[in-house]
Protein backbone atom coordinates (compact mmCIF):
# COMPACT_ATOMS: atom_id res chain seq x y z
CA UNK A 1 0.00 0.00 0.00
CA UNK A 2 2.45 2.30 1.02
CA UNK A 3 4.92 1.65 -2.31
CA UNK A 4 1.61 2.58 -4.34
CA UNK A 5 0.75 5.87 -2.55
CA UNK A 6 4.71 7.01 -3.24
CA UNK A 7 3.99 5.74 -7.13
CA UNK A 8 1.25 7.76 -6.99
CA UNK A 9 2.73 10.80 -5.92
CA UNK A 10 5.26 10.54 -8.28
CA UNK A 11 2.86 10.32 -11.03
CA UNK A 12 1.02 13.20 -9.49
CA UNK A 13 4.09 15.86 -9.32
CA UNK A 14 4.87 14.83 -12.79
CA UNK A 15 1.56 15.99 -13.80
CA UNK A 16 2.14 19.25 -12.56
CA UNK A 17 5.33 19.70 -14.15
CA UNK A 18 7.98 19.48 -11.81
CA UNK A 19 11.28 20.37 -13.03
CA UNK A 20 13.37 18.09 -10.14
CA UNK A 21 14.71 14.99 -10.82
CA UNK A 22 14.40 12.23 -8.44
CA UNK A 23 16.72 9.16 -8.12
CA UNK A 24 15.78 6.21 -5.79
CA UNK A 25 18.22 3.50 -5.16
CA UNK A 26 16.85 0.06 -4.84
CA UNK A 27 15.10 -1.00 -1.04
CA UNK A 28 13.26 1.99 -0.36
CA UNK A 29 16.43 4.28 0.04
CA UNK A 30 17.01 7.45 0.44
CA UNK A 31 15.71 9.72 -2.80
CA UNK A 32 17.89 12.01 -4.38
CA UNK A 33 16.43 15.46 -5.97
CA UNK A 34 18.92 17.95 -8.30
CA UNK A 35 18.08 20.70 -9.82
CA UNK A 36 18.82 21.31 -13.39
CA UNK A 37 21.03 24.28 -14.33
CA UNK A 38 19.12 26.15 -17.29
CA UNK A 39 21.62 26.93 -19.92
CA UNK A 40 22.04 30.81 -21.11
CA UNK A 41 19.92 31.48 -24.42
CA UNK A 42 23.35 32.85 -26.07
CA UNK A 43 26.95 32.49 -25.23
CA UNK A 44 29.68 34.86 -26.71
CA UNK A 45 33.10 33.91 -25.74
CA UNK A 46 35.99 35.92 -26.42
CA UNK A 47 39.82 34.87 -26.68
CA UNK A 48 42.12 37.24 -26.80
CA UNK A 49 44.68 39.49 -24.56
CA UNK A 50 44.31 43.17 -22.96
CA UNK A 51 42.46 44.36 -25.69
CA UNK A 52 39.89 42.04 -24.88
CA UNK A 53 39.94 42.16 -21.50
CA UNK A 54 39.55 45.76 -21.46
CA UNK A 55 42.79 47.24 -20.53
CA UNK A 56 42.80 50.99 -20.63
CA UNK A 57 39.00 50.90 -19.93
CA UNK A 58 37.24 53.38 -16.55
CA UNK A 59 36.18 50.16 -15.44
CA UNK A 60 37.54 46.76 -17.68
CA UNK A 61 34.91 44.56 -15.99
CA UNK A 62 31.71 46.36 -17.08
CA UNK A 63 33.44 48.29 -20.43
CA UNK A 64 35.95 46.55 -22.47
CA UNK A 65 34.60 45.34 -26.15
CA UNK A 66 32.71 42.16 -25.29
CA UNK A 67 30.75 43.96 -22.86
CA UNK A 68 29.78 46.68 -24.76
CA UNK A 69 28.89 44.22 -27.67
CA UNK A 70 26.15 42.76 -25.44
CA UNK A 71 23.64 45.36 -25.90
CA UNK A 72 23.71 43.93 -29.51
CA UNK A 73 22.91 40.29 -28.67
CA UNK A 74 19.96 38.28 -27.61
CA UNK A 75 18.29 38.96 -24.20
CA UNK A 76 19.67 36.66 -21.29
CA UNK A 77 23.30 36.05 -23.34
CA UNK A 78 25.97 35.58 -21.54
CA UNK A 79 29.14 37.10 -21.86
CA UNK A 80 32.56 35.49 -21.23
CA UNK A 81 35.10 37.60 -21.54
CA UNK A 82 38.71 35.51 -21.22
CA UNK A 83 40.91 37.71 -22.42
CA UNK A 84 44.32 38.23 -20.18
CA UNK A 85 46.65 40.98 -20.84
CA UNK A 86 49.90 40.49 -22.11
CA UNK A 87 48.75 36.51 -23.26
CA UNK A 88 50.08 35.43 -26.74
CA UNK A 89 48.44 33.27 -29.22
CA UNK A 90 50.34 30.05 -28.02
CA UNK A 91 49.03 31.65 -24.08
CA UNK A 92 45.69 31.77 -25.59
CA UNK A 93 45.94 27.72 -27.12
CA UNK A 94 46.85 26.63 -23.60
CA UNK A 95 45.35 28.70 -21.08
CA UNK A 96 41.91 29.99 -23.23
CA UNK A 97 40.97 27.96 -25.57
CA UNK A 98 39.70 25.00 -22.79
CA UNK A 99 37.67 27.28 -20.91
CA UNK A 100 35.82 28.88 -24.38
CA UNK A 101 35.17 24.88 -25.55
CA UNK A 102 33.53 24.11 -21.95
CA UNK A 103 31.42 27.14 -22.36
CA UNK A 104 29.66 25.99 -25.35
CA UNK A 105 29.98 29.01 -27.17
CA UNK A 106 27.58 29.99 -29.81
CA UNK A 107 29.78 32.92 -30.77
CA UNK A 108 33.60 33.35 -30.58
CA UNK A 109 35.81 36.17 -31.13
CA UNK A 110 39.57 35.88 -31.40
CA UNK A 111 41.97 38.94 -31.56
CA UNK A 112 45.41 38.01 -30.92
CA UNK A 113 48.86 39.26 -32.06
CA UNK A 114 49.88 42.17 -30.32
CA UNK A 115 51.77 40.90 -28.02
CA UNK A 116 53.61 38.54 -30.11
CA UNK A 117 54.60 41.32 -31.98
CA UNK A 118 56.13 42.68 -29.12
CA UNK A 119 58.09 40.00 -27.35
CA UNK A 120 59.24 39.05 -31.28
CA UNK A 121 57.72 35.79 -31.43
CA UNK A 122 57.93 34.69 -35.12
CA UNK A 123 55.44 34.93 -37.31
CA UNK A 124 55.58 31.03 -38.07
CA UNK A 125 54.95 30.01 -34.62
CA UNK A 126 51.77 32.27 -34.47
CA UNK A 127 50.19 31.40 -37.63
CA UNK A 128 50.80 27.74 -35.85
CA UNK A 129 49.44 28.36 -32.28
CA UNK A 130 46.14 30.34 -34.51
CA UNK A 131 45.58 27.68 -36.92
CA UNK A 132 45.58 25.29 -33.68
CA UNK A 133 42.66 27.37 -31.80
CA UNK A 134 40.53 27.79 -35.14
CA UNK A 135 40.93 24.68 -35.88
CA UNK A 136 39.57 23.23 -32.35
CA UNK A 137 36.81 25.60 -32.51
CA UNK A 138 35.15 24.40 -35.48
CA UNK A 139 35.87 20.86 -34.71
CA UNK A 140 34.82 20.84 -30.97
CA UNK A 141 31.87 23.21 -30.99
CA UNK A 142 29.29 24.88 -33.02
CA UNK A 143 29.80 28.44 -33.09
CA UNK A 144 29.88 31.28 -35.40
CA UNK A 145 33.44 32.20 -35.02
CA UNK A 146 35.39 35.57 -35.87
CA UNK A 147 38.70 36.61 -35.99
CA UNK A 148 40.28 40.18 -36.00
CA UNK A 149 43.47 41.08 -37.13
CA UNK A 150 45.85 43.72 -36.38
CA UNK A 151 45.46 47.67 -36.35
CA UNK A 152 48.32 49.91 -38.01
CA UNK A 153 50.35 49.76 -34.83
CA UNK A 154 52.40 52.85 -36.53
CA UNK A 155 48.90 55.40 -34.75
CA UNK A 156 49.82 54.16 -31.75
CA UNK A 157 51.88 55.95 -29.05
CA UNK A 158 53.43 53.19 -27.67
CA UNK A 159 55.40 52.51 -30.57
CA UNK A 160 56.90 55.55 -31.57
CA UNK A 161 60.46 54.56 -31.15
CA UNK A 162 59.66 51.52 -34.32
CA UNK A 163 60.92 52.26 -37.43
CA UNK A 164 57.38 53.15 -38.55
CA UNK A 165 58.22 51.41 -42.37
CA UNK A 166 59.46 48.32 -41.00
CA UNK A 167 56.40 47.88 -38.45
CA UNK A 168 53.97 49.29 -41.03
CA UNK A 169 55.53 46.12 -43.21
CA UNK A 170 55.62 43.90 -40.11
CA UNK A 171 51.82 44.11 -39.65
CA UNK A 172 50.57 44.09 -43.30
CA UNK A 173 52.49 40.27 -43.18
CA UNK A 174 50.68 39.08 -40.04
CA UNK A 175 47.46 40.36 -41.24
CA UNK A 176 47.87 38.33 -44.30
CA UNK A 177 48.59 35.51 -42.15
CA UNK A 178 45.34 36.18 -40.20
CA UNK A 179 43.07 36.62 -43.47
CA UNK A 180 44.84 33.16 -44.77
CA UNK A 181 43.47 31.70 -41.58
CA UNK A 182 40.05 33.16 -41.60
CA UNK A 183 39.50 31.80 -44.93
CA UNK A 184 40.98 28.31 -44.15
CA UNK A 185 38.34 27.87 -41.76
CA UNK A 186 35.63 29.59 -43.04
CA UNK A 187 35.93 32.13 -40.22
CA UNK A 188 34.77 35.90 -40.48
CA UNK A 189 37.04 38.18 -41.11
CA UNK A 190 37.01 41.48 -38.97
CA UNK A 191 39.33 44.09 -40.62
CA UNK A 192 40.33 46.62 -37.94
CA UNK A 193 43.49 47.10 -39.82
CA UNK A 194 40.64 48.89 -42.74
CA UNK A 195 39.46 51.31 -40.03
CA UNK A 196 42.54 51.70 -38.28
CA UNK A 197 42.24 55.47 -38.73
CA UNK A 198 38.58 55.79 -37.12
CA UNK A 199 39.19 53.20 -34.68
CA UNK A 200 42.66 54.61 -32.60
CA UNK A 201 43.37 57.66 -35.27
CA UNK A 202 41.58 60.27 -32.33
CA UNK A 203 43.23 60.99 -29.11
CA UNK A 204 39.99 60.22 -27.08
CA UNK A 205 40.00 56.67 -28.32
CA UNK A 206 43.09 56.01 -27.12
CA UNK A 207 44.27 55.60 -23.49
CA UNK A 208 46.74 57.56 -21.56
CA UNK A 209 49.42 54.47 -21.90
CA UNK A 210 49.32 55.02 -25.31
CA UNK A 211 48.75 51.19 -26.25
CA UNK A 212 44.71 50.08 -25.52
CA UNK A 213 41.80 51.56 -25.98
CA UNK A 214 39.64 54.17 -23.82
CA UNK A 215 36.48 53.56 -23.00
CA UNK A 216 35.05 55.15 -25.61
CA UNK A 217 37.77 53.81 -28.10
CA UNK A 218 36.05 50.06 -26.59
CA UNK A 219 32.46 50.96 -27.84
CA UNK A 220 33.63 51.97 -31.31
CA UNK A 221 35.66 48.48 -31.37
CA UNK A 222 32.38 47.06 -30.52
CA UNK A 223 30.27 48.51 -33.00
CA UNK A 224 32.65 47.48 -35.67
CA UNK A 225 32.17 43.81 -34.22
CA UNK A 226 28.54 44.41 -34.36
CA UNK A 227 28.57 45.56 -37.76
CA UNK A 228 30.68 43.08 -39.19
CA UNK A 229 29.31 40.08 -37.40
CA UNK A 230 25.49 41.50 -38.50
CA UNK A 231 26.17 42.11 -41.71
CA UNK A 232 27.43 38.36 -42.15
CA UNK A 233 23.78 37.28 -40.48
CA UNK A 234 25.50 35.91 -36.95
CA UNK A 235 24.06 38.76 -34.80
Amino acid sequence: MAMACVALLVVLLAGCGSVAATATSGGGGSNATATPTLRPTYIYVAIGASETFGTGADRPDTQSYPSDLRAHLIKGAQVVDLGIPGFTAHEALQGELPEALDAGPDLVTVWLGTNDIIQKVPLTDYQHDLDAILTQLGAKSHAHVAIANLPDLTLLPRFNTYDRATLKAEVQQWNAVIAQEAMGHQDILIDVYAHSSELIGHPEYISGDGLHPSTLGYQQIANLFYQVLHMNGII
